[in-house]
């Protein structure tokens, strides 16, 4: 590989660190930029907490230099700022805060400051796919929340603006990798060494990172691209995560020595379920990190050997990927986070027995000492890797009685003794049929891929209006039942046989039984609105429900009887079938607020629904996601009336005429099946030729500005900026 811009770090500082690693360890040229982006983001983080004290960031400094130096080292410098921020945002949320001045020292008094597990759980539990944290309304750790929603919000926006198409991918791996299921206390339980590896996996989020190096290097791969290089990237993951346990077990240990905090380390849980002393365990986790590397360079060399006609890009982003894990392994050797409690009181205890704290591994008490019997008997249910002699050996442990145990049936419901009319007593009934088989469609439909958008658009709202958790928490209920029960109406209605990839729910549960989800959705968004404090909720509800279904109405009437409205029908359309969901949770955000300002969001909502309806009607002819999701030009087989084809009847009856001609063939001589291809390139040829595709697109375009410049307008009367929103927005934009 060509190393544009990173030089190898001195071995003799290889050595004195402790580095072992098989992979290249190099350092940008430019080591100043992440440095100046760690000290651009305490600048952001102080002004976030309004005052001139002292604030926390990560501790992603080290004696040789901040930690993007080493986990970036060919990244594009124009990219290396932002990429770094973003980076370091990540430890934020990792919840491993210090005091800025106290880098390189703590004192006892300093460790108050540092949030816990407990914290760290706590805000983990607030994010959600959207990347962004709710923000709590209690103590320090809300303040930590708050401020990460915004430097989060305004890294991402950032990159957005520089390079849309990485940034999406990058955006859809970060949420699902970094932000989503990390130590969450009903998960914690670790009964098997693949138990932890899969929680910490999770945890780490090295996959994340990789997504941030694929856009601060500038590559774009294919998504054949990045299928090849699933496995060698799964291998490079595993090592950087047992690695960041190698040297992080120490401090850990202290931790829950002295101040309480518990463990989540590999090396404890070897110690565990094997009996190991903690050098011993060290030595196994040192032993998987090499096994793990040396099985990386090998399938490395085996792919290079047997594609040869990998691109140049591909190769190098693969070879950016190791040097990155190499960068890691190093600074996680040297880095002050892993290492400033070696200055502190009761760093190295005299005794050589410890007292230690649980640790969520498996509930019992850890320590250094002869493990009990109970541990004993409890060998991991995994297939572990030894690394002896410098190969690897593979051990298999055998099951602990419990891996059997199954997990047993709800309870039936025991109904209470209901009183007959001439004052007997019923029998007690059991109620034998409960509520799963009507959930299944609906929980089918939620496990599909998802942007995310109406969560992130009421945590953006709630920047400005200010409602309290618990109701925003019933208001993104609402809105999901809602938005997840239209979607399943909508495929019925339409006939379509894909939803994002996979098949829709009709097409597995039948159109019967998917509808009465859909309808049973809408009942429990009745039920979860009447929750709400304001008593006006409820009209809302009803009156956005009357305007949605009168929209969808329209659609399916004009679709049915192959008529193209005008401009102005479709628009009230728009408002009515799209636009009435976000009405609705403004409409019940705006109940609850406890802003001051006086905030309109009509406008703002209104073009946001047409955006949406007018965005979906062009992607669908034109977006290759969509094709892949719901197949070439679905809209087309079903014959709907989309904007684009209003656009077509106002430029050019002829050929919109033609169009609406091919339709009405369609009902009468094949019916529900799909348009040949050829018919529908001709479609498209006919919407270009009349210019109704650069109409739509210049309408979008419109759109946008309008957005761009309402958002702008509601940031002025609040004096609150809204970095969150503007990314919705940035994500949108075709």
């Amino acid at each position: 590989m060509e190393w544009r811009y990173s030089v190898p770090v001195n071995p003799e500082l290889l050595r004195k660190a402790g580095v072992f690693t098989l992979l290249p360890v190099r350092r940008h040229r430019n080591d100043k930029i992440p440095e100046e982006a760690l000290e651009s983001l305490l600048e952001d983080y102080r002004k976030l907490f309004e005052d001139d004290k002292q604030s926390t960031i990560p501790a992603t400094m080290a004696p040789d230099g901040e930690m993007n130096i080493f986990c970036l080292p060919e990244a594009l410098p124009e990219r290396l700022f932002v990429a770094s921020r973003l980076n370091v945002v990540g430890v934020i949320h990792d919840g491993m805060l210090i005091v800025h001045s106290c880098l390189t020292k703590l004192t006892k008094s300093d460790m108050t400051e540092m949030l816990d597990t407990t914290a760290a759980i706590e805000l983990s539990r607030d994010l959600d796919d959207s990347l962004d944290p709710t923000f709590s309304d209690k103590g320090k750790l809300g303040q930590h929340i708050g401020a990460y929603k915004k430097l989060m919000s305004k890294c991402v926006l950032e990159m957005v603006r520089m390079d849309r198409e990485v940034s999406a991918y990058m955006l859809n791996v970060y949420s699902k990798n970094w932000t989503q299921k990390i130590h969450r206390p009903e998960n914690l339980a670790v009964n098997t060494f693949d138990d932890y590896m899969k929680k910490r996996l999770w945890d780490i989020g090295v996959k994340a990172l990789f997504a941030v190096l694929e856009f601060a290097s500038g590559y774009r791969l294919t998504p054949r691209e990045r299928g090849m290089t699933d496995k060698l990237l799964e291998l490079l993951e595993k090592a950087g995560v047992l690695t960041n346990d190698y040297f992080s077990y120490d401090r850990e240990e202290f931790m829950n020595r002295t101040e309480g905090v518990r463990i989540f380390n590999a090396v404890d849980v070897l110690m565990k379920h094997e009996g190991l002393s903690v050098e011993v365990a060290k030595a196994k986790v040192r032993g998987l990190i090499l096994g793990l590397e040396r099985e990386y360079l090998r399938e490395k060399q085996e792919l290079f050997r047997d594609q040869p006609n990998l691109s140049h890009g591909h190769k190098c982003y693969i070879e950016h990927c190791e040097a990155c894990i190499g960068g890691a392994h190093y600074w996680c050797a040297t880095a002050h986070r892993y290492n400033y409690w070696k200055e502190m009181p009761g760093a190295f205890p005299e005794s050589s027995t410890v007292e230690r704290r649980e640790s969520p591994t498996n509930g019992r008490n850890s320590t250094c000492e002869k493990p009990t019997d109970h541990a004993k008997d409890e060998p991991l249910q995994s297939e572990v890797y030894g690394h002896v002699d410098g190969e690897l050996h593979h051990h298999h442990k055998r099951k602990s009685d419990t891996a059997y145990l199954e997990e047993t049936n709800r309870d039936p419901k025991i109904l209470e003794p209901k009183p007959l009319q001439d004052g007997k007593k019923m029998k007690e009934t059991i109620e034998l049929l409960d509520d799963s088989v009507i959930h299944e469609p609906s929980n089918y439909i939620r496990s599909l891929p998802s942007k995310g958008v109406r969560r992130i658009l009421i945590e953006s709202l709630n920047e400005w209006l200010e409602i309290p958790k618990a109701s925003q928490e019933i208001i993104t209920v609402v809105v999901d039942l809602l938005h997840n029960a239209s979607l399943m109406l909508d495929d019925c209605e339409d006939g379509s046989e894909l939803r994002r990839g996979s098949p829709a729910s009709h097409m597995i549960f039948g159109q019967a039984q998917t509808i009465n989800t859909a309808t049973f959705l809408f009942v429990r968004a009745m039920q979860e609105v009447a929750r709400l404090p304001s008593a006006k909720s409820t009209a809302v509800l009803t009156e956005q429900l009357e305007r949605t279904f009168v929209g969808q109405s329209w659609d399916l009437y004009w679709r049915q009887r192959l008529l193209c409205p005008t401009e102005d029908e479709y628009l009230e359309m728009a408002d009515k079938k799209t636009g009435s969901l976000f009405a609705l949770l403004a409409s019940l955000m705006a109940s609850e607020s406890r802003s001051t300002a006086d905030y309109d969001l009509d406008a703002l909502l209104t073009m946001l629904g047409r955006y949406f309806q007018m965005r979906d009607d062009y992607s669908n002819l034109t977006c290759q996601e969509y094709r892949d999701q719901k197949g070439f030009c679905e809209d087309l087989d079903e014959g709907k009336i989309s904007y684009c084809l209003v656009m077509c009847a106002q430029k050019d009856k002829g050929r919109a005429e033609q169009i609406l001609g091919i339709f009405r063939q369609q009902a009468v001589l094949r019916g529900p099946k799909a348009l040949q291809r050829q018919t529908k390139e001709h479609i498209l040829k006919l919407l270009e030729e009349a210019g109704a595709m650069e109409a739509t697109m210049k309408k979008l375009r419109e759109l946008e500005r309008g957005l761009d410049a309402e958002i702008e307008g509601l940031e002025r009367v609040g004096g609150v900026e809204n970095p969150l929103l503007k990314m919705v927005v940035e994500m949108l934009r075709i």
